[in-house]
């Protein structure tokens, strides 16, 4: 019974599998690559960044409360004395002296305000300018898009550069094995005294230079394992491959491109931005009223030659006007529309340039496609030339060396193919990348 207990556990595992086999999605890798690339991070700081200084204008338009104070000496004060009043000093009398002071404000001044501020209209510069800076973080989420595409790109592209390299290696030992067995028939044959030692020799010499091959690829297996690692944390061997995606036509993919390309939406909305930045500098040179309350306790009060401390308001309304800063308004906004022609360019330049690299993407890929055909038949020809040749060698008709020029021909053969399946694959992810780049993450 307790052996019954105890297998059906195991029974569980044999079916269900167990959840030490089960592989990252190339999904999740691209995620966690997200995660740790530093420029993608550094990005969303930067659209982080551009939503605080949409608050920071915005806040702008809110009251302000101040509190504040002085304290100052002065070694000479405003008075009044008897001579500064004629009449007074006529009624007087000559008794009194003409320097007597009537009145004088106090040495030591201090004042604690409490002063509330209240903008009412800027002329609608601070609502362009809030505008600009929401359409700043939109190009700035934009950004994250095109960042995220390429760390998915450099992903996927760098998991399907481990996959050739394996592939190359597998037929690099398959190659391996079948020398192997027809070195051991031909040291039977030798041992028989029905070859001569040479052919012997050329084997184990074709032997030994497929071995450096595959160690050659074992060091080009696990330099592609330490990028794909140092891009998202996992082994590519833990990482399943992924099953591929198809590709449009080149006319739809250039449309594609055009309409959902961020980086085009992220130059889109940066020149927003400049046209709303230009209309924001040139509301600068309107009125500018804001009204004030102020608290204020302190000596001199309203009355200024009071002694002792008072307690006063003032209200009112601040109106500034700029009068001479047109020249200044003039080259800020040169200084935008300098930025705007600028973004256009690089706009129009990287149109031109990825339109361009597509159009050669297809060309690759259909020249490659081209090839499939081409290599399987190759590859039967090569395995029809193995067979004959190994018989015509059976028969003494040819030397050695012939049959290890087929075998290796046939090797190189099924290499090409395998490869080819895959550069067809890393061609469609590149393609992919740069007609929507956002579909690549989604």
């Amino acid at each position: 019974m307790l052996k019954k207990i105890a297998f059906l556990p195991l029974l569980a595992l044999s079916v269900l599998g167990s959840p030490l086999d089960a592989k990252v999605t190339l999904r999740e890798a691209i995620g966690k690559a997200l995660e740790m690339s530093r420029d993608v991070r550094d990005q969303r700081l930067n659209a982080d960044a551009s939503a605080l200084r949409k608050r920071e204008i915005e806040a702008r338009r809110a009251f302000t409360l101040d509190f504040g104070g002085s304290l100052a000496y002065a070694s000479d004060s405003p008075h009044i004395l008897v001579s500064d009043m004629p009449l007074l000093a006529a009624k007087l009398g000559e008794d009194v002296s003409p320097g007597l002071f009537l009145a004088s404000t106090p040495r030591v001044l201090y004042d604690v305000r409490l002063a509330l501020s209240q903008p009412i209209f800027s002329g609608g510069a601070l609502n362009l300018a809030a505008e600009a800076e929401n359409t700043a973080g939109l190009a700035e989420e934009e950004m994250i898009r095109v960042l995220e595409a390429r760390v998915a790109g450099e992903v996927k592209g760098s998991h399907l550069r481990y996959r050739i390299l394996r592939e190359a290696k597998g037929s690099a030992e398959l190659f391996h094995q079948s020398l192997e067995l027809r070195r051991q028939k031909i040291e039977s044959l030798f041992e028989a005294d029905l070859i001569r030692k040479t052919d012997i020799i050329e084997t184990r010499t074709k032997i030994e230079e497929v071995k450096l091959s595959i160690q050659d690829l074992d060091q080009m297996i696990e330099e592609a394992g330490i990028r794909f690692q140092g891009l998202c944390g996992f082994l590519p061997d833990e990482v399943e491959a992924d099953a591929g995606e198809g590709i449009p036509d080149i006319e739809a993919a250039l449309g594609t491109f055009r309409i959902s390309h961020p980086l085009l939406r992220y130059f889109e909305r940066k020149l927003v931005q400049a046209e709303t930045w230009r209309k924001a500098v040139a509301r600068e040179g309107r009125p500018q009223v804001s009204a004030f309350a102020q608290l204020h306790f302190g000596r001199p009060g309203i009355n200024f030659f009071a002694t002792a401390p008072g307690v006063f308001i003032l209200g009112g309304l601040n109106i500034d006007l700029p009068l001479l800063d047109a020249k200044k308004r003039g080259t800020a906004t040169a200084l935008v529309e300098v930025e705007a022609r600028k973004l256009e360019n690089r706009r129009t330049e990287f149109i031109r340039e990825t339109e361009q690299e597509i159009r050669r993407l297809y060309a690759l890929k259909s020249g490659l496609e081209a090839k499939t055909s081409t290599i399987g038949k190759m590859v039967e020809l090569a395995e029809e030339d193995v067979r004959l040749k190994s018989r015509q060698y059976e028969e003494s008709q040819i030397p050695n060396l012939d049959c290890l020029a087929a075998m290796a021909q046939l090797e190189k053969c099924r290499s090409m193919k395998q490869e080819i399946g895959l550069q067809i694959e890393a061609v469609k992810v590149q393609i992919r990348t740069l007609i929507n780049a956002g579909r690549e993450t989604s």
